[in-house]
């Protein structure tokens, strides 16, 4: 098993592959996982939000170099203007960027695929959609989690009760 992990990070593609996937994690899915993991929290009011996180994903296409410049700065490569969730992530990332000659490229493209899948996941929180049609004591008689943690078995569970 060791072999086999040594053999894929030292695979040509792995290393930048890897690079994108911690970029994406850094600025959008740890500021979106820390937003919807607000207790009590009702995800019939994230349409403003997702809408926000689809925004950040395409200013990013337009401009990759918001992360993978010479000077990225959390205020505008992370959705949520805050600190790196791993700032030793994002340093070991750009401390290698130059050793991956095509990661503007690989950036967008993984950055394009995020976006339609925004896109199809946030088409049920479009504007005059049925959910953003709601009214606010709507929202509130329906109200949904925003995460399935009590689906995720007893820790789930725990951490509601909590």
């Amino acid at each position: 098993m060791e072999q086999k992990f040594w053999n894929a990070i030292h695979d040509i593609p792995t290393p930048p592959e890897l690079a994108v996937l911690s970029l994406y994690a850094q600025s959008i899915s740890h500021p979106y996982m820390e937003k919807v993991h607000t207790l009590g929290q009702n995800a019939l009011e994230l349409s403003p939000y997702h809408a926000k996180v689809l925004d950040h994903i395409g200013e990013i296409i337009k401009n990759p170099d918001l992360l993978i410049g010479p000077s990225p700065s959390f205020t505008t490569a992370a959705h949520d203007g805050k600190n790196w969730n791993s700032p030793k992530v994002f340093e070991a990332v750009h401390k290698n960027i130059s050793t991956f000659p095509h990661i503007h490229a690989l950036l967008t493209a993984f950055f394009k695929g995020a976006e339609e899948t925004w896109k199809w996941f946030a088409s049920k929180f479009a504007p005059d959609g049925v959910i953003d049609q709601l009214t606010a004591e709507e929202k509130e008689l329906a109200w949904m989690p925003a995460t399935n943690d009590t689906n995720e078995g007893a820790l789930g569970a725990f951490h509601i009760q909590m």
